[in-house]
C-alpha cells in the first residue's frame, strides 16, 4: 500500500517531535505537582498522532478491506473510549493541581496553557463522539434492514419488498449483496456474440481483474445493467457494495426489477437461456469434432 500522506501531515509530526523535546526537556520540572500531568501531556500528544494517523491511512483507496475493518473497530472500541478516559482524567489532575500545588508548572509556562490543551482534547473527543455515534447508528440501521429485507424475501412478498428497496435507497445502495442474492445472479456460457446479444460495446474481459474471456468459460451477466464479470470477481465485489463496477447500477434493486419484454418475461434472463443453449451447442459440436 503507498502511504497517504502530505506535506501538512509531515509539518504536523515535525511540530509533536518539537512538543515531545519540549515536553521531556521540562519533564523534571513536573516532579512537584500534585497530580502527574506531564503524563496526561505525553498521553494526549500521542493520542492526537494516533488520531491524525487513522483519519489519513483510512481514506487511503489501495487499503486493503480487512485492515479498513480492523482500523475502524480499533478507532470506535480502543481509540474513542481512551479519548474520553484522557479528558476526564486530565481535568481531575488539574483540578487537583491547582488546588494543592498551583505553581508546579514549569516558570516559562502560563498557568492556563494546560486548561487550553485540555479544552482542544475535549473538543477533539466530542467529535469522536459524534462519529461514533453516527457509525452506530449506521450498523443499527444495517442489521435492521438485512433482517427485515431476508425475512420478506423468504415470506416472497414481492410488493413489501420493492417498497423496502424504495423506502431505504440510501441504505439499499451501501449494504452489500446478501447471499440469498448471489444465488440468484444469472450465469451463463461465454460465447463471442453475448456482447452483441446483451446490445452492449464489445467486452471481451473481466472488468474487475482484467482477464480475457475464453468461449465455454462460465461468467455471470449483471441484471439491468447486462454488465459481464468473471464468477468470482464479481461476487467478491458485491459482497463489498451492491452496485456495479462499471455502471453504479444498483444490482440489489435490478434484481427485484428486471426490464420486461412485451410478452412479460425478463429480457436478460430470454438473452441468457438463449446465449446458455447457443453455448451448450456449441460445446457439443467441439465434443463431437
Amino acid at each position: 500500500m503507498r502511504w497517504p500522506f502530505k506535506s501538512l501531515d509531515y509539518l504536523y509530526l515535525l511540530i509533536f517531535l518539537w512538543i515531545f523535546y519540549d515536553l521531556f526537556s521540562t519533564w523534571s520540572e513536573y516532579s512537584t505537582c500534585y497530580a502527574p500531568i506531564q503524563i496526561f501531556l505525553l498521553l494526549t500528544y500521542i493520542f492526537c498522532i494516533l488520531f491524525r494517523l487513522y483519519l489519513t491511512v483510512i481514506i487511503a483507496p489501495d487499503l486493503p478491506r480487512t485492515a479498513k475493518k480492523l482500523l475502524i473497530i480499533l478507532f470506535h472500541w480502543v481509540l474513542y473510549p481512551f479519548s474520553l478516559y484522557l479528558v476526564t482524567q486530565g481535568i481531575i489532575w488539574k483540578i487537583q493541581i491547582d488546588i494543592h500545588s498551583p505553581l508546579c508548572t514549569p516558570p516559562d509556562r502560563a498557568p492556563y496553557v494546560i486548561w487550553v490543551w485540555i479544552g482542544l482534547d475535549a473538543f477533539l473527543s466530542m467529535i469522536m463522539t459524534i462519529m461514533t455515534i453516527t457509525k452506530l447508528i449506521f450498523w443499527v440501521k444495517v442489521c435492521l434492514f438485512r433482517r427485515r429485507y431476508q425475512r420478506i424475501f423468504n415470506q416472497g412478498d414481492h410488493n413489501a419488498l420493492n417498497q423496502l428497496l424504495l423506502e431505504d435507497e440510501t441504505l439499499n445502495s451501501r449494504i452489500a449483496l446478501l447471499p440469498s442474492d448471489l444465488e440468484r445472479l444469472p450465469t451463463t456460457i461465454y460465447t463471442e456474440g453475448l456482447s452483441d446479444l446483451l446490445k452492449l460495446d464489445h467486452q471481451s474481459s473481466c472488468p474487475i481483474c482484467y482477464e480475457e474471456f475464453v468461449t465455454g468459460d462460465q461468467v455471470i451477466t449483471l441484471p439491468g445493467c447486462n454488465h459481464i464479470y468473471n464468477g468470482n470477481c464479481i461476487k467478491g465485489w458485491l459482497e463489498r457494495s451492491p452496485l456495479c463496477p462499471m455502471c453504479r447500477a444498483n444490482v440489489r434493486t435490478n434484481l427485484h426489477h428486471p426490464p420486461q419484454s412485451s410478452n412479460g418475461e425478463d429480457l436478460q434472463q430470454v438473452c441468457v437461456r438463449e446465449n446458455y443453449e447457443k453455448g451448450q451447442e456449441d460445446l457439443e459440436n467441439q465434443r463431437l469434432v
